[in-house]
């Protein structure tokens, strides 16, 4: 179990603003996979790796795991794993552009986990569906299966990407034109974040209303919200959301 629980303290790490320690905690957990050489050690840490990742925004690092997490899973006839490998590459796959394929792939995964009965991560793959969806433009799709997903973490106790799910409808409904909607879903994302002191989630949110706030002309407000966030990340400063982050600053400030 060494590797299971060093990939899910990575993940912590990660979602806590500790990128850093979460990348070595996460090479901690392969290597010590490898070097025990079991199939079920293996497949947790190429999942905690693919977690990681994706929850770091550099999906297309996460391809290659999720596809020896897959072949392993194939070989030794583990459904779940490879269910959850498909919910995952599915999401990678749209965010490198083949949307209908990842789609397909996502919702192939999601639903074998219904069928055997797996509750795992629920509300993380209903929002990987939801994401598919809005990628392709199906918006209406994408808020009804994002509800799903916070329906899912409350009956399930499931709360660690709850602030995403509240964070993507905010972005979402605004997209629609639901501008007071998507404030409030962005306030209970940024609420929620900061009660979990999980800084990455805070930045995000952060960020998403930011920008909101910058598209309704309230420029300083959105700079005073984002600065005091971003100022308390010491490591990370690589990823894809603070240098995005930091744009948004430089832009803001301008």
């Amino acid at each position: 179990m060494r590797a299971a629980a060093l990939s899910y303290l990575a993940r912590v790490q990660l979602i806590l603003g500790f990128a850093e320690r979460g990348r070595a905690s996460i090479d901690a957990s392969l290597r010590w996979a490898r070097e025990l050489g079991h199939p079920l050690e293996e497949m947790r840490a190429l999942a905690g790796l693919a977690y990681f990742h994706i929850i770091a925004r550099s999906e297309a690092t996460a391809v290659a795991p999720l596809e020896e997490m897959r072949a392993l899973a194939a070989k030794q006839k583990f459904p779940f794993w490879l269910a959850l490998a498909n919910v995952l590459r599915g999401h990678t796959a749209a965010v490198g552009g083949a949307c209908g394929d990842g789609l397909a792939m996502a919702r192939e995964g999601f639903e074998t986990l219904r069928r055997i009965g797996s509750p795992y991560n629920q509300s993380h793959g209903l929002a990987v569906l939801a994401n598919c969806h809005a990628m392709t433009g199906e918006m209406d799709e994408a808020l009804a299966l994002s509800w799903r997903g916070l329906e899912a973490a409350e009956r399930l106790g499931e709360h660690w990407y709850e602030a995403e799910l509240h964070r993507l409808r905010g972005e979402w409904l605004f997209s629609v034109g639901r501008a007071d909607e998507a404030r409030a879903a962005l306030d209970r994302a940024l609420a929620l974040a900061r009660s979990q002191e999980a800084k990455l989630w805070e930045l995000r949110a952060s960020s998403s209303l930011a920008r909101l706030w910058r598209d309704q002309g309230k420029r300083t407000e959105a700079h005073e919200l984002l600065a005091p966030i971003y100022g308390r990340f010491t490591e990370g400063f690589d990823t894809v959301d603070l240098k995005q982050a930091k744009a948004l600053l430089d832009e803001l400030a301008s």
